[in-house]
């Protein structure tokens, strides 16, 4: 028999509208005393208390406390209170996918002996989630820039934005030509966090705010999911964010270009050659595999910007991975052997799937274009595979690591924040 009532004037600073409490844990603050009665045992899972200030869900662990979920109402800011053996990410991911997963309004606040890797990595996936979640028209370039920055002002990071005068300066002309059909201007992010300089890592994210795939129009009926199509810059930031807070002992650098794809009178066109920031011309053949074409410019910038002896690039590039590997695996594509292992390890250590895909030599005749140095789309059906070969025209001889995180990024029109703790992993163990 557990009978308690909560008297706890640092729980109740934190203004909670709920509390999680998980076997054993005994907060100090706590007084346990008779009006409320329950019994824990294998029929029933977890013991709800209500008619305080707010309520208060007691389980043996957090599995068995998803089924009392329900019954706390509206959660705005939610207290969990574990012991030490429960403060894990794992806690942490069910938390994360019952209460922000549809809202960047849930805070999540944790008592307990928890360790400071899991809270900073749970901080900067709900960063992730908020640049993520929100709707098209409110989750410009623009405002995406401006919402990141105003997430990390007291971090020891540096943000530079570059606006669409500075791309012109730049002669960033995928990032030009994607967004030329839309009003909202492109932005240009990229975020510095100088740690120790012996490792230099550049992380390229693709940050299309929407894509309707320009004149090269989208099917209707899920085009509105194409507001994720920004997830894999909001993870390449996120994670060197995430590598500053933790100190970690190297230099990493996110340059994410964010724009729209949309049709109109000034939309780039099928046929179009443009000249990328490296100097490659390209034919556009197809405007719906614009993802590339901003990357191109980020991956050549930041190499030359940054002198990277690492290059990852992440995003939702191509549908085919999604048709190759289904909603539960990540695809990857890489032209080092030991970032592959590396890659390939960290994942199994986040109990993330992530699948090697070939950067088969046999495509690379698809590259070719007759009026400019490359084609932005090939023959064959394998798209996830020319688009990392297109990639790799841009990389040189750096080692080098390609993330399509297509299929995973977004399940029940929510951003799952999936591979974020693959390619922290990656990069702690580098």
């Amino acid at each position: 028999m557990i009978t308690y009532s909560l008297h706890s004037s640092s729980l109740s600073s934190l203004a909670p509208d709920a509390v999680i409490f998980l076997e054993n844990a005994m907060h100090p603050d706590l007084e346990w005393t008779t009006p409320h009665f329950g019994v824990l045992n294998e029929y029933q899972k977890f013991f709800i208390v209500k008619g305080g200030a707010y309520p208060v869900l007691l389980a043996k662990n957090i599995q068995d406390a998803q089924a009392g979920f329900s019954h706390l109402g509206t959660v705005r800011t939610l207290v969990v209170v574990a012991p030490d053996l429960l403060c894990s990410i794992d806690t942490l991911k069910v938390i994360d996918d019952r209460f922000s997963r549809y809202s960047k309004a849930v805070s999540v606040r944790c008592v307990g002996q928890w360790s400071e890797e899991v809270l900073q990595l749970f901080n900067c996936k709900q960063i992730l989630k908020t640049l993520s979640v929100s709707p098209p028209n409110l989750m410009t370039p623009q405002i995406f820039a401006e919402t990141f920055a105003s997430l990390i002002k007291d971090d020891a990071v540096t943000l530079t934005v570059h606006n669409k005068k500075d791309l012109e300066v730049l002669s960033m002309g995928g990032v030009l030509a994607v967004s030329a059909g839309s009003s909202n201007e492109p932005r240009l992010l990229t975020l510095h966090y100088a740690g120790d300089p012996k490792i230099k890592v550049l992380v390229a994210g693709k940050g299309v705010t929407f894509d309707s795939g320009g004149l090269s129009l989208k099917r209707s009926d899920r085009m509105h999911e194409m507001k994720f199509d920004m997830v894999g810059g909001a993870e390449a930031l996120s994670v060197v964010l995430l590598c500053a807070r933790m100190k970690l002992p190297l230099t990493v650098t996110a340059v994410v270009p964010a724009c729209e794809n949309l049709p109109s009178g000034t939309a780039f066109k099928p046929g179009d050659v443009i000249t990328s920031y490296a100097g490659k011309t390209i034919e556009v053949l197809n405007t719906d595999a614009e993802g590339r074409l901003i990357l191109a410019d980020a991956l050549a910038y930041g190499i030359a910007e940054y002198k990277p002896d690492i290059v990852v690039s992440i995003a939702t590039l191509t549908s085919s991975i999604f048709n190759a590997l289904g909603s539960k695996i990540a695809g990857y594509f890489s032209s080092d052997e030991n970032l592959a292992k590396q890659f390939e390890d960290a994942a199994k250590l986040s109990s993330e799937y992530v699948w090697r895909m070939p950067l088969h030599s046999g495509y690379q005749d698809e590259l070719k274009s007759k009026v400019a140095d490359l084609r932005n789309v090939g023959k064959q059906r394998c798209d996830g595979i020319f688009a990392a070969l297109f990639l790799k025209q841009f990389t040189g001889d750096i080692p080098w690591l390609h993330l399509d995180m297509a299929g995973v990024a977004w399940k029940d029109e929510a951003p799952t924040g999936e591979t974020l703790l693959t390619v922290w992993n990656f990069l702690k163990r580098l």
